[in-house]
């Protein structure tokens, strides 16, 4: 049953708002679409739905402010985890950046290790090798 006896005006301007901002229409295409099923009635009368000029602003204003106002909470959205994600990508990097000296620090301190053991079994070679050789 519609909200209105004939079903035209205020009818198809709650219709069209509602197409509007559910399915995130424009006001243009709810309208014309609330139009298209208007006239698919049993008794098409010819008769614009919304029926006035001041019913069709009312629509693009009202779908307007309802898409204005999620484009902006989808833009705040954006941006905080836009900022979110640099300062998770930053913190990855710093600590990227400090198990890289860690490393860096632990491969030279084991290098060092390294080459003093080296240094060692060369020097205790070098005292093997002169005791099998026969002086000379």
């Amino acid at each position: 049953m519609p909200i209105a006896p004939a079903g035209h005006g205020r009818s198809g301007t709650v219709g069209s708002v509602m197409l509007g901002i559910l399915f995130g229409l424009s006001s243009r295409l709810a309208m014309q679409y609330v139009q298209f099923c208007h006239d698919l009635r049993g008794q098409p009368m010819g008769v614009r739905s919304p029926q006035t000029d001041e019913q069709c602003e009312q629509v693009a204003r009202l779908v307007a402010q309802v898409h204005t106002r999620r484009h902006r909470e989808r833009e705040e959205r954006m941006l905080k985890e836009a900022a979110a994600l640099q300062a998770a990508t930053a913190a990855t990097a710093s600590a990227a950046k400090s198990a890289q000296l860690d490393t860096s620090t632990s491969t030279s301190t084991s290098t060092s290790s390294t080459n003093r053991m080296l240094e060692q079994k060369s020097d205790a070679g070098d005292s093997t090798q002169r005791r099998l050789t026969p002086p000379g």
